[in-house]
């Protein structure tokens, strides 16, 4: 029985958990349940989250990215990485208002499992490659990460840190600050 406030956010995302020559499976997101499925709808695998409480529900959209190179993709579930079978490879549940995530190339030639709580950027195990701090990031939403820059090697992340406000950061991967500002508002 799903809850109330995770019930609305429903995706769906290509992704190859099969390590086939072209991503042909699909990651399913209804509420708290995640599923992946073949090409054919065959299902390879369930996973449910349970809820810490009501503040720590999973983001609106989660990640799938190949995390170490082998060719299968890893789903990062703000809370949660999986891995291509579906397996929980670690569960930290630090930070309230996960409201986006991203797997993306940061500091080596592998991908990370970004987001917009605390701890940011975080492997394929426990120990956080970068971490913020609720200080800098108290209610972090619309993550992004990119080449931002031509002065700071490799991607960064831009991020509303402030909650619902129209303040941004934008982050190098080492951890340094590289511009706050506020947008344009928005209705």
């Amino acid at each position: 029985n799903p809850k109330a406030n995770t019930w609305p956010h429903q995706r769906i995302l290509v992704a190859n958990f099969r390590g086939l020559d072209r991503p042909s499976d699909l990651l399913l997101k209804a509420g708290d349940t995640y599923v992946g499925l073949t090409d054919q709808l065959e299902v390879l695998w369930t996973y449910q989250y349970e809820l810490e409480d009501d503040s720590r529900f999973p983001p609106k959209f989660p990640a799938v990215g190949d995390m170490n190179g082998d060719g299968r993709d890893e789903v990062y579930g703000g809370y949660f990485l999986l891995a291509p079978n579906g397996a929980p490879l670690w569960t930290l549940e630090k930070a309230t208002y996960m409201d986006s995530v991203a797997i993306h190339v940061w500091d080596s030639k592998y991908a990370r499992a970004i987001g917009s709580g605390t701890p940011q950027v975080m492997g394929l195990d426990l120990n956080p490659i970068l971490d913020l701090g609720e200080k800098i990031v108290p209610h972090g939403q619309e993550l992004r990460v990119a080449d931002f820059s031509a002065t700071s090697p490799g991607p960064e992340m831009a991020i509303r840190n402030q909650g619902h406000t129209a303040h941004l950061i934008v982050v190098a991967n080492n951890g340094k600050i590289l511009q706050a500002f506020n947008l344009n508002e928005v209705p």
